[in-house]
């Protein structure tokens, strides 16, 4: 079983962000004790392009090298196939049952987010999407701030 820490756009925007603020600082910390501790850290794809492209648009160059770096030493988990298709079932889903995470005409990066997640994981393994938004993401799948889970 492993403890799989998967980083949804608003934590993996931290911990790209200023090393002088002491938020950042504290999360860059908690994923390396996670790591240290034989979790896996996971960029899903649906993140990186969330975080990049507010990135790029601000001319964030030195935030930019350290998401490239990030992905290269930690999981970096790229779209697929299966993964969009369970994104459309659970989207789907969520709309049956009153609790849609987004608008009907949004493309919902969080549901893209969770169903990489469950794609990733196996049934065994204990899951957590790092997250700002537990009540859309939690919809879906087990999700956290950070700083509630033990690393």
């Amino acid at each position: 079983m492993a403890r799989i820490f998967v980083l949804d756009s608003g934590p993996l925007g931290l911990l790209v962000g200023d090393r002088h603020r002491d938020e950042v600082s504290s999360f860059i910390s908690w994923c390396w004790i996670a790591y240290s501790n034989a979790a896996l850290i996971v960029i899903p794809e649906m993140a990186d392009y969330e975080v990049r492209r507010e990135l790029l648009r601000a001319d964030k160059t030195a935030s930019l090298l350290r998401l490239d770096r990030f992905a290269k030493i930690w999981i970096y988990l790229p779209l697929s196939t299966e993964a969009m298709r369970l994104a459309a079932e659970l989207w789907s889903e969520g709309r049956k049952i009153g609790k849609p995470s987004a608008d009907d005409k949004a493309i919902d990066g969080d549901v893209i987010v969770a169903a990489q997640a469950l794609r990733f994981a196996a049934p065994e393994d204990q899951l957590i999407v790092i997250t700002d938004n537990s009540a859309h993401l939690g919809n879906y799948v087990a999700s956290s701030p950070y700083r509630a889970i033990m690393p």
